[in-house]
């Protein structure tokens, strides 16, 4: 009996000691548990309170510092280009002409269909003058007369004259601007008359032959660059002068002087280069292209 009792009294204090111990462990995860709620019941808290403050009186925003502008960067002043020198023309010796156009005042030259030869004769040489100065940088041009008159009303002292005129301005050449005319006005072109004088042949013929070349290029028919001579003027060693006053006159100063009988005037085909300013202008500049090609005139620059 007595062996009962102690064993049912060691069987309730097991039981005891275990009750006791569960318990204590109940109790231990109890507290925990109120532990961690406690804390995250804090922590929502200051969350909630950090909030709020942050609702309730926001932080003022930054005013963003202003962008400075980029200073203007000057614009530099434009630097004159300085206008280039021209480039000096060199000086040339000047070659210098005279034109001579025939006839004029009480003298009018042949005359056929209401024209007059010193008339035209006036026109073209005015032509040729014109292109001369206009193309050519090494040129002076002389004329004999520039309107309707003569240089003397004695024929004879008139041709002389006008051959003074080229000794006295040193020129190297006189062109005598004339027109042809026939009775039958059957013949056409041009014809061209230099001298017999040894001095100046070879250049008469020459510059002849430079402006026959031009008016062959108008369409005109070479007639020839040609001389003729005197019957009854000689020289003192007996020798024919030249028969036209112009050329003997230009020979006994030394100066190649010709006669450039442009066309007939009484010529059908001819007529085409006088009857219009156009034509006329084209004789002028046949004439000036071929003394610029004898004298190798230096043309105008652009």
């Amino acid at each position: 009996m007595k062996k009962v009792l102690i064993c049912s009294l060691a069987v309730l204090l097991v039981i005891a000691a275990a009750f006791t111990l569960s318990s204590c462990m109940k109790d231990k995860k109890a507290q925990e548990t109120a532990n961690t709620a406690s804390g995250t019941s804090a922590d929502r808290a200051a969350e909630n309170n950090g909030a709020s403050a942050t609702d309730a009186a926001p932080e003022p925003s930054k005013e963003p510092s202003p962008t400075p502008s980029p200073s203007p960067t000057p614009t530099p002043e434009p630097t004159a280009t300085p206008t280039p020198e021209p480039t000096p023309t060199p000086d040339l010796p000047k070659h210098k002409v005279v034109f001579d156009p025939g006839h004029g005042g009480y003298d009018s030259g042949a005359c056929y269909a209401g024209l007059q030869e010193k008339d035209i004769t006036l026109k073209v040489a005015l032509y040729a003058r014109d292109y001369l100065i206009e193309n050519y940088i090494d040129i002076e041009v002389y004329m004999t007369r520039e309107d309707d008159t003569i240089m003397d009303r004695d024929k004879k002292k008139d041709l002389e004259m006008r051959c003074d005129l080229a000794r006295q301005v040193g020129a190297d050449c006189l062109v005598s601007i004339h027109f042809n005319a026939t009775d039958a006005h059957q013949l056409q072109g041009t014809e061209i008359w230099g001298s017999r004088r040894a001095n100046v042949h070879d250049q008469t013929f020459a510059l002849g032959h430079c402006i026959m070349d031009e008016f062959e290029a108008l369409g005109l028919s070479n007639r020839g660059v040609n001389m003729r001579k005197s019957n009854d003027m000689f020289d003192s060693e007996g020798k024919a002068l030249d028969y036209y006053a112009i050329n003997r006159h230009c020979a006994n100063r030394d100066i190649p002087g010709i006669i450039v009988e442009q066309c007939f005037m009484d010529n059908e085909h001819d007529q085409q280069f006088i009857k219009t300013e156009e034509g006329l202008r084209s004789l002028g500049e046949a004439n000036a292209k071929g003394i610029a090609a004898y004298l190798e005139l230096t043309p105008r620059s652009e």
